[in-house]
């Protein structure tokens, strides 16, 4: 599957799955000065596409590539392949009402578990399904011993 493909398939899992939010976005959807502050911290490879992106201050921020999951929480800069995703839930199941839920729990392969705070409602749950995707992905690769699109 060619980079270009493998965004638009998250894009529109994104869209059907959940949606957009205050904050978060397609990354092409995002605004100009958003970008350019994400992309300042993050060094994409020639390979890698920005898809998703979730943006609430220079120090709080999201971004779903077609390869990995960087964030950004209070300076501090975080990423995961999306290779390394084993599986993805929402971390208050029976806490609060569905669409209140807003922290998905990642459990991965060499980076332990990792918890993000995502925006409510649809962007929750169109990232949730993204991720899910990756998951998927990767469970079929371990099946098969290679990548299968």
């Amino acid at each position: 599957m060619t980079k270009e493909s493998r965004s638009k398939s998250l894009k529109s899992i994104f869209e059907r799955k959940g949606g957009i939010g205050r904050y978060t976005l397609i990354f092409s959807q995002m605004q100009g000065m958003q970008q350019q502050v994400i992309l300042q911290k993050v060094s994409l490879t020639h390979q890698e596409v920005p898809v998703i992106g979730s943006f609430r201050s220079a120090n709080d921020w999201l971004l779903i590539t077609t390869d990995r999951v960087i964030w950004c929480e209070r300076e501090d800069l975080k990423s995961i392949p999306s290779s390394a995703i084993l599986s993805v839930s929402p971390s208050q199941f029976g806490e609060v009402n569905k669409q209140k839920m807003c922290r998905l729990l990642i459990r991965t392969l060499d980076f332990g578990d990792v918890t993000l705070d995502i925006e409510e409602g649809p962007p929750f749950f169109g990232i949730w399904n993204v991720l899910k995707n990756f998951a998927t992905r990767n469970k079929r690769k371990d099946e098969s011993g290679r990548i299968s699109s």
